[in-house]
């Protein structure tokens, strides 16, 4: 249905190209009931030709008025300002709460945190990083600046057609985002209120760098310490101390299922809830609160009570792409009511929001490539690879989709790209045995045997990675070294945890029967 609309409502050339289609029809059969009849007079035929072309044309237009989407806001975003050598967020922070819900229609905000999604964290504290990756998302107004002292700030306001800059002087922060959204708003038009109604925060600046430095700690994955520094303050941040909670939470869900004494209460979801239902039930809750809460009941398998707080969450704020990704985790009958057919399309939706939001990313090409035939030219491969491949063109780093864009190589036998790529992260740093043993994988694939063992040696040395053994196995077995063979085979053997349903144990079993029935026949042999 939604691509029935799209084509009417002139998105795509289609909606064009029908109505040419069906005036041409009906003028062809009026011209040829004219032809054919004696009552059909010359007079009549135009007549009826010029109704009909304009009740077409303006049945048309009506269509495409009514049915077009509404306009999706520009993104604003507010990198953070560059002081010295490293990057102060305070005031990105700060100036984001000073305009965040008061933005026109024509604008929606693009929140600083973004970096984290998209970014590498070892290069943010570069300026020139920075700027080039915000100018290949499709943000309408970038605002970023630098420091020229404590007390005096460029600021500089830039899209692809126009840059405006100003130099501000000010003694506090609270004071310094109040002069630059009045300025902002007088260049741009960015706010719904007037010059006169943005007002100055209530918190002061010691509280405001606590809660950026916290947010950060939070961000770098920090989250103790994170804690620690806002359990004290006043007033009490109940939103982040929530997002806190939440990463220490779905902790505790791995170790309750790792766990022998089976699922426990979690007691960091028990702490959002205390800090963020009362405030729900006040009515002051947000779209950010009403996210927690809907991730919180995703990671608890509550997937009615998710439903319910996502879905406010998207009425209160409808531009929002992580939630539109967190609805994808939902059963499909679950959102439809809200316009979306399938998960291809909801997370679609995210990635139009925000190109640079690489778990949308992830999720969309995955699931392409899972729900497709698997081989190189398969419709699934195809709209993976070109999803992986537009998000490389913003950035090239990114760990989790560098990890999967190498997999589906891997799988449809492009054993060299997949090798570049296992070669660049480990070569980064990463020293995970997943990611020696898909190495050895590709080296296997090309036969080059001498690598692969070294590639699989190097996984088992890790961390014992148990289809490492299968492999190794596998490579003397091709290259007549049985003894090895048999020694890795059962190796394998002795990790399995699956039992029956075990593929790679099973193979190893195989292998081993092989090289077993193989030395007995080569006895007889020998004896005769």
């Amino acid at each position: 249905m939604n691509s029935i609309i799209d084509f009417l409502s002139g998105e795509i050339p289609g909606g064009f190209l029908l109505f040419l289609l069906i005036l041409f029809i009906i003028n062809l059969s009026l011209f040829f009931f004219y032809r054919g009849s004696k009552f059909f007079t010359k007079e009549v035929y135009k007549k009826k030709v010029t109704k009909s072309s304009l009740f077409l044309l303006v049945t048309y237009v009506s269509l495409w008025f009514i049915l077009k989407p509404v306009p999706i806001p520009d993104p604003i975003l507010i990198m953070p300002f560059q002081k010295g050598m490293v990057c102060e967020y305070t005031i990105s922070e700060i100036l984001e709460q000073q305009i965040d819900g008061k933005l026109s229609e024509d604008y929606r905000l693009h929140y600083w945190d973004w970096y984290y999604d998209t970014c590498i964290n070892d290069s943010i504290d570069n300026f020139e990083y920075r700027l080039l990756i915000a100018n290949r998302l499709n943000i309408a107004w970038i605002v970023t600046g630098q420091y020229l002292s404590d007390s005096r700030i460029n600021v500089i306001a830039k899209n692809e057609n126009r840059t405006i800059n100003n130099e501000f002087e000010f003694i506090s922060l609270k004071e310094l985002s109040l002069k630059i959204a009045v300025w902002l708003n007088d260049k741009l038009r960015i706010l719904d209120i007037d010059n006169k109604d943005i007002f100055e925060l209530n918190y002061s600046d010691d509280y405001l760098t606590t809660l950026t430095k916290a947010k950060l700690l939070y961000l770098n994955f920090d989250y103790s310490k994170a804690l620690d520094m806002v359990s004290n303050v006043n007033p009490d941040p109940v939103l982040l101390k929530s997002k806190i909670y939440l990463e220490l939470g779905k902790s505790e869900i791995t170790n309750n299922e790792n766990s022998k004494f089976g699922e426990k209460e979690n007691k960091n979801f028990l702490e959002i809830i205390s800090l963020l239902i009362p405030v729900a039930q006040e009515g002051k809750d947000t779209p950010t609160l009403n996210r927690i809460l809907g991730r919180l009941y995703l990671y608890e398998k509550k997937y009615k009570e998710a439903e319910i707080f996502l879905k406010k969450a998207l009425t209160q704020n409808p531009y929002d792409a992580k939630v539109y990704n967190d609805m994808y985790y939902l059963h499909e009958d679950r959102f439809k009511d809200i316009g979306f057919e399938n998960r291809f399309e909801i997370l679609n939706k995210a990635i139009e929001l925000d190109n640079g939001n690489s778990d949308a990313v992830y999720n969309l090409a995955n699931d392409y490539f899972q729900t497709g035939t698997g081989s190189k030219s398969g419709t699934g491969t195809t709209f993976a690879l070109e999803t992986l491949n537009r998000y490389m063109k913003i950035n090239s780093e990114n760990n989790k989709i560098l990890i999967l864009l190498a997999s589906i190589n891997l799988q449809i036998k492009h054993a060299d790209e997949a090798i570049s790529i296992y070669k660049k992260l480990i070569t980064r740093g990463n020293t995970d045995s997943e990611l020696y043993y898909n190495l050895g994988i590709g080296y296997f694939h090309k036969k080059n045997y001498d690598e692969a063992e070294k590639t699989f040696m190097k996984s088992i040395e890790i961390n014992e990675y148990p289809d490492s053994y299968l492999y190794v196995g596998a490579i003397n077995r091709i290259t007549g070294n049985f003894e090895k063979a048999l020694y890795y085979y059962r190796e394998r053997i002795k990790r399995s945890k699956k039992g029956e349903d075990d593929y790679y144990a099973k193979e190893a079993l195989h292998g081993l029967q092989w090289i077993l029935k193989k030395q007995y026949e080569d006895s007889l042999e020998i004896e005769n």
